[in-house]
């Protein structure tokens, strides 16, 4: 019986890649208990994509986030007009500026705050249409990338189309004052926590309130890199673990982390292309000792 469950193993771990070899394949002991799949770490190319369903809505507010973390400064004025390319606010004396020509709404932060990377800082007012949807939350990472590129398509319109921007949307919360003889309520732009996005349509385009669409989003290509499937790994940002495959087993091991497109994630450091890892994440709840 034991040889019968050696000569299986052997078998599968030839067919996950280790027939090539020069040297023997590793053998996990007898008795081991049953493991997952095995999974060959390989080189390859990243294009994360993320695919949203959207509606239109009408003269949108949305955030300009920081491109870099540090003192934020020298906010344009509230309901001044802006051109695209203009200066909006600056991170330690770096200018920010607004992607389209907008109306600004209003500093989301104090100036002279430090502030980090990705957080928005200031509202604008577009002039025009807009497709609006949120992506799947694990896929949202994508939207963070500093080299995005969207491109929308109205469900009854024209051809697709290039977004004159793809920005987070905003909303509005009403305050009720604390002096009840002010009737006036204030509007405050905050942030959406639900991270919706809006792709901004240009103003050539032809657009029907009321309507749908999709926006289809990609990010700056990683081209050959070691990499394995993001089911492997524990973790997503910076650093993870994962299962690999030697002549004593598997053993949990340490590794570097870089981007994703949503299936695979790249492989800084730890692993090498070639090597088998379990296709199942390690238990972060129970750690096996390494």
């Amino acid at each position: 019986m034991r040889a019968t469950k050696r000569a299986l193993l052997t078998a599968a771990i030839a067919l996950a890649g280790f027939s090539a070899c020069s040297t023997p394949p590793p053998i996990l002991p007898e008795g081991t208990p049953y493991e997952p799949p095995l999974v060959e770490v390989v080189v390859r190319d990243l294009m994360p994509t993320v695919s949203m369903d959207a509606s239109v809505v009408v003269s949108p507010e949305f955030s300009i986030l920081a491109p870099s973390t540090g003192v934020v400064s020298a906010f344009a004025k509230i309901g001044s007009s802006v051109k695209a390319g203009q200066k909006i606010a600056a991170i330690n004396g770096t200018s920010v500026v607004s992607p389209v020509d907008g109306v600004v709404v209003g500093p989301l932060v104090d100036s002279g705050e430090i502030v980090p990377q990705n957080l928005p800082i200031i509202a604008i007012r577009y002039s025009g249409f807009a497709l609006e949807g949120a992506p799947n939350r694990w896929m949202q990472a994508t939207l963070f990338e500093a080299e995005i590129h969207g491109r929308g398509q109205l469900t009854y319109g024209s051809e697709p189309f290039d977004c004159a921007a793809l920005v987070p949307s905003m909303s509005t919360e009403v305050i009720i004052p604390t002096d009840k003889a002010d009737l006036d309520y204030l509007e405050v732009p905050v942030y959406t926590d639900d991270l919706r996005w809006i792709c901004l349509v240009p103003k050539v385009v032809t657009v029907n309130t009321g309507g749908t669409g999709v926006v289809v989003v990609t990010s700056t290509v990683a081209k050959s890199v070691v990499a394995v499937p993001v089911n492997a790994v524990s973790g997503r940002i910076s650093s993870g673990q994962v299962m690999l495959l030697t002549h004593q087993g598997l053993h949990l091991v340490d590794v570097k982390l870089g981007a994703t497109d949503g299936s695979y994630i790249e492989i800084l450091e730890g692993l090498s292309a070639g090597d088998l890892i379990s296709s199942m994440a390690p238990d972060l709840v129970a750690k096996r000792p390494r």
